[in-house]
């Protein structure tokens, strides 16, 4: 089998427009001595692969405007995206102050299906971040090749605060919520138990938030594209367990001998 020179659109596809950088990366590693410089090229349009005999590829320093021309329409059509999804996430988020706000207000009284509208927008959230962050990744690709090109100018890109663990980006207020307002209450309770001092005396109570505490730790995997198995995770929940310790809701809240559910 040989490849012709139609390798050379379905790369730049699969780079620019599907977002699959790395299998476009990978797929020009194939050919045996290139370099990123020579990578670059043919990615951005200013050269190509073109078969010669022997079944050999041969590199050609040519500009293909159109493509240019079309690379160029879609990071403006990028920058779009990428306002609409920022303006969406916020407002997202602060539907979540509110309800957050009216269930610390309202505590038990509040309406179990505006505590199921909070994890629902939770999930909006992280899916946005994701996206964002998928997009930004080609717009400074695209930046860093084209350095002359004054793209208009995007506003408030860090639209919510990460905490790196493990390498990870975990959303600020996830990791907030999960530390200070569930696991740090749980672990302190069962502590209390443990010395004979009063803790939280309604049974409901702890169950929801061993609910909350599930839900949360779930939402925080998903934000990092996680599942609880491998060895990204386990590096990463080693992490979070230093973090639980260094911001006081760490397994030294336990009772001796107790053990994280």
């Amino acid at each position: 089998m040989q490849v012709g020179e139609g390798i050379n659109g379905i790369i730049r596809d699969a780079f620019w427009f599907e977002g699959r950088l790395e299998w476009a990366q990978d797929t020009l590693d194939c050919f045996e001595g290139i370099t990123q410089e020579q990578k670059n090229a043919i990615l951005n349009g200013e050269g190509y692969l073109k078969p010669i005999e022997g079944g050999r590829m041969e590199l050609v320093m040519q500009i293909d405007r159109d493509f240019k021309t079309k690379l160029r329409g879609h990071q403006l059509f990028i920058g779009e995206q990428i306002q609409r999804i920022m303006k969406e996430v916020k407002q997202d988020r602060a539907k979540i102050r509110q309800l957050e706000n009216n269930l610390r207000e309202f505590g038990d009284r509040f309406d179990k299906e505006q505590k199921k509208s909070i994890n629902r927008l939770r999930g909006y959230v992280v899916e946005g971040m994701q996206k964002l962050e998928s997009i930004k990744q080609i717009r400074e690709w695209y930046v860093e090749l084209n350095p002359t090109d004054t793209l208009p100018e995007l506003r408030e890109l860090e639209i919510e605060k990460t905490v790196n663990l493990a390498g990870y980006s975990v959303p600020e207020d996830l990791l907030d919520e999960y530390t200070n307002h569930v696991v740090k209450r749980l672990r302190g309770s069962m502590r209390m138990v443990a010395f004979g001092l009063p803790a939280i005396d309604d049974p409901l109570k702890v169950m929801e938030l061993e609910q909350r505490r599930r839900e949360l730790h779930g939402l925080i995997l998903h934000s990092v594209g996680l599942k609880r198995k491998g060895e990204g995770y386990f590096k990463f929940d080693k992490a979070l367990q230093k973090y639980l310790e260094e911001h006081g809701a760490g397994l030294e809240c336990l009772p001796h001998g107790s053990e994280n559910g």
